[in-house]
């Protein structure tokens, strides 16, 4: 039937859309030369470290601190088939992102964030967050500014190592701190999710066109 090809092509165009975008993604990472922290100069280098936070949110999911925290509730309309987003909220802290050699300044308010998603409540609540503690590869242009010293407004400040903005590519953050980590199950149901709540909607409007 001409609707079930017109679905499908729609549903292949989908996915190819969003393999394309992950390996255009991994094409702007891959560009970038790995560093440590103490061999830093200014430029856009790859960088991996443990997460020193500053400050942190704490998740509502578990209590655990989080320098990166995007919490999202859902509720289901009609027989429950899809969800409603009903709250939405985004708490991002500047970090610090150490190795064995030096400390990397680090805000994560407008960078792309790749983190494992939670979820509780049979789906109805998502979770997105970056841990204090946790290891993450950065990957961001970087220069030395001046951070104010503690200890009171007579204190000179000190030169560190931070994240600036590209007009390139934004600050890239992930967890996958190794070219070879497998995909993990959480983005394999998100797509799978996404595809399927598609293919209902999809589903829909083809059953309403047969009843006219």
């Amino acid at each position: 039937m001409p609707w079930v090809l017109v679905t499908s092509s729609l549903i292949a165009a989908t996915l190819w859309w969003v393999a394309a975008r992950r390996v255009r993604r991994r094409q702007v990472v891959d560009g970038a030369p790995r560093r440590h922290i103490g061999e830093l100069e200014p430029g856009r280098f790859r960088v991996t470290g443990k997460i020193v936070g500053m400050a942190t949110s704490a998740s509502p999911l578990d209590g655990y601190p989080c320098v990166y925290l995007e919490h999202a509730d859902y509720s289901p309309v009609g027989a429950a088939v899809l969800l409603k987003e009903t709250d939405r909220y985004l708490r991002a802290h500047p970090f610090y992102l150490q190795d064995a050699t030096g400390m990397l300044l680090v805000d994560p308010e407008d960078a792309a964030v790749d983190a494992v998603t939670l979820y509780e409540d049979g789906g109805l609540t998502a979770e997105r967050r970056l841990r204090n503690g946790e290891e993450v590869e950065v990957v961001a242009r970087v220069a030395q500014v001046t951070v104010e010293a503690e200890g009171g407004p007579y204190r000179a400040g000190a030169l560190a190592w931070a994240t600036v903005p590209d007009d390139v590519s934004p600050t890239l953050i992930s967890y996958r701190t190794d070219p070879s980590m497998v995909v993990p199950a959480d983005e394999v149901a998100v797509l799978l999710r996404g595809a399927g709540l598609f293919l209902v909607a999809v589903s829909g409007i083809l059953s309403a066109l047969v009843l006219l």
